[in-house]
This record gives C-alpha cells, sequence and structure tokens, in this order.
C-alpha cells in the first residue's frame, strides 16, 4: 500500500515495480515455509494400525516409527473439525515413556475405536488369562 502512493520521492518512485516485487518476494518467503511445510508433512505421512504395532512413516526420505500396541497406557482424542482430530498416545515400556501426537486423523474416533480393539487383542495374545486347574475348594 505504501508504494501505491502518488506522492512517494523520486528515487522510490522511480523503482516502484522492483520494490513491488521485492515486497512479494518477502511475504512469498515468510508465508510459504508456514503452509507449505505442514501440508508436505500432512500429504505424505502415513500411520498403520497393524494387529501388533502401530506404525508411523514420515513421507518421501523421512524414517518411519514403530511402537507395540501392548505398550500403550493412553490414549487422548482432541477433536478438530470435520470428524478428524489429534490423538495422543502414551507408550509405557520397562526403562522409558515415549509420547506420539497423530496430527489430523481423519474420522479420529474410528481411528481411535480401532486402536483400542486392537490394543485388547494383542493383550490378550500376549497375556493369556490364566487356566484354572485343579480342585479350587
Amino acid at each position: 500500500g505504501v508504494l501505491a502512493r502518488p506522492d512517494l520521492p523520486g528515487l522510490v518512485a522511480a523503482n516502484r515495480a522492483v520494490l513491488e516485487a521485492a515486497a512479494w518476494v518477502v511475504a512469498a518467503l515468510v508465508l510459504l515455509p508456514g503452509t507449505v511445510r505442514p501440508l508436505w508433512r500432512w500429504v505424505f505421512r502415513r500411520t498403520v494400525l497393524t494387529d501388533r504395532r502401530i506404525l508411523q512413516g514420515a513421507g518421501i526420505g523421512g524414517s518411519g516409527a514403530a511402537m507395540p500396541l501392548v505398550s500403550i497406557a493412553d490414549v487422548q482424542r482432541r477433536r478438530r473439525g470435520s470428524g478428524a482430530g489429534d490423538l495422543h498416545i502414551l507408550f509405557q515400556e520397562p526403562a522409558r515413556q515415549v509420547h506420539w501426537r497423530l496430527r489430523d486423523v481423519p474420522e479420529a474416533a474410528r481411528f481411535e475405536e480401532a486402536l483400542a480393539h486392537l490394543t485388547r487383542q494383542a493383550r490378550t495374545a500376549t497375556w493369556p488369562a490364566p487356566v484354572p486347574t485343579g480342585d479350587l475348594r
């Protein structure tokens, strides 16, 4: 807006086109990393849920991580709009605690239900209920 004023000094008025282009380049450099980088992460991120573990892939050329379902201690869901949400997962292992935040999960409630169901199955397979033996008097 400042460069559109009619009463600009001579040097600024003579270089108005160059200054406007520079202003657009600076604006793009400021705004693009904040919008393109999250979009890039969202598009290329993969979360895979198996019957034994949950895998989080970081996208093209990125590394991924996997955690066993039996080590899940807590899952909290935070709603966003239109059924999407963030899942905060706490994994409790013998030597450490690991926190994962799955951002913008589509149909977060359904994913959380599937995660709970598969976690129960994995725990049952890992630690089956004891079978009573002998006489219980």
